[in-house]
């Protein structure tokens, strides 16, 4: 039986968090350990990860955004690709990437925010949504939030003017529906769940729950051809609570991977 490649890229940056996360630099490293441990555990022989790394600290902003898209153009497509952050602004540049490489497609951002708080030629994790449908790199309609929470009155304007679709998890049966026959970019902030178990990030106001995030993944599993995940810290992680949590979560997705 023929391994399958995974396209894994490290990307330890944290300068579009304006220093609300400072750390969260360090969970590529961290990741990247959980992930390969479950592949040897649970998954050998069936699947290569390929991990690649970007040395970004000492970038400027606009330099590390046009770095992380140039791999990601380099990546996307050849396999199935996860990318690790890292604040959530590295997914201006990893979608900007999946935009040019696919036509029918849809972005959907799984997140207790929706990070469109301003339209900037360099966006930090805050504006990361609204400079993506601003700046046309993706259309309004090619935008889906999913389990928001704490949403600021501009940002609700704007999606409200954009008529951007927001859904939750009761919402799956019109998520499938929306991303029939679709390339799906699935962006994950660690800040979407449980905020009792994923406080190890900037901002933790997230409520979804294990269970509610496999039955998301196993909806729209077949349609996602890329997926980042971001805004983990380690620094602000006790008792390996959030390692054990992204276990779980990687888990469900590489078990999918290998059907």
């Amino acid at each position: 039986m023929k391994k399958k490649t995974i396209n894994v890229v490290l990307l330890p940056y944290s300068a579009g968090s304006l220093g609300r996360n400072n750390g969260c630099e360090a969970a590529p490293g961290t990741v990247k350990e959980i992930i390969g441990k479950l592949a040897e555990e649970y998954f050998k022989g069936k699947i290569k990860l390929d991990f690649s790394y970007l040395n970004l600290q000492l970038l400027e902003p606009e330099e590390a955004l046009k770095r992380i898209e140039k791999e990601a153009t380099r990546k996307i497509g050849n396999a199935f690709t996860i990318f690790v952050g890292g604040d959530h602004s590295i997914s201006y540049a990893t979608i900007k990437a999946f935009a040019k490489k696919y036509k029918r497609k849809t972005v959907v951002w799984l997140d207790s925010h929706a990070d469109a708080m301003d339209c900037l030629t360099v966006p930090s994790h805050e504006d990361v949504t609204k400079t993506l449908v601003e700046r046309k790199i993706i259309k309004r309609n090619e935008l889906i939030f999913f389990g928001l929470q704490r949403v600021w009155p501009r940002e609700k304007k704007f999606i409200e003017k954009r008529k951007i679709v927001s859904l939750q998890s009761r919402d799956l049966p019109k998520l499938e529906k929306l991303i029939k026959g679709k390339q799906v970019y699935l962006s994950i902030d660690f800040d979407v769940f449980n905020k009792r178990i994923a406080f190890a990030t900037g901002y933790a106001d997230g409520k979804l729950k294990m269970n509610e995030f496999t039955k998301l993944w196993c909806s729209i599993a077949d349609r996602i051809r890329v997926l980042d995940f971001v805004e983990y810290n380690p620094l602000l992680d006790k008792n390996n609570t959030g390692q054990k949590l992204i276990e779980r979560i990687f888990k469900i997705i590489l078990k999918s991977l290998c059907n």
